[in-house]
C-alpha cells in the first residue's frame, strides 16, 4: 500500500538508530507481519477473520516493541 512505503522510509531510518544490526531481520519480518494483519482488517468480511488479523497485527506489534534498545518499552 502506499501509506506502508512512506511509512517504510521513516521506519529505516528509526530501526538503524533503535535496532542492532543483528536483528535488523526480525524488525522487518514483525513490519510485514503486522502490515499483514493490518491489510487483513480492512480486508475481511466476517468476524472470524478480523479476530485472526487482529491476533497477528497485535503480536507483531509485540515483537517491534521489544526490539528497542530502551527495556522501557516493554513495561508499557
Amino acid at each position: 500500500s502506499g501509506v506502508n512505503l512512506v511509512a517504510l522510509v521513516f521506519a529505516r531510518l528509526s530501526a538503524a538508530r533503535e535496532v542492532e544490526a543483528d536483528r535488523l531481520y526480525l524488525f522487518y519480518t514483525g513490519w510485514l507481519l503486522c502490515l499483514t494483519g493490518l491489510l487483513g482488517i480492512a480486508i475481511t468480511g466476517d468476524a472470524f477473520n478480523l479476530f485472526v488479523f487482529l491476533e497477528i497485527s497485535s503480536l507483531a506489534t509485540y515483537l517491534l516493541i521489544s526490539l528497542g534498545h530502551d527495556r522501557r518499552g516493554l513495561l508499557a
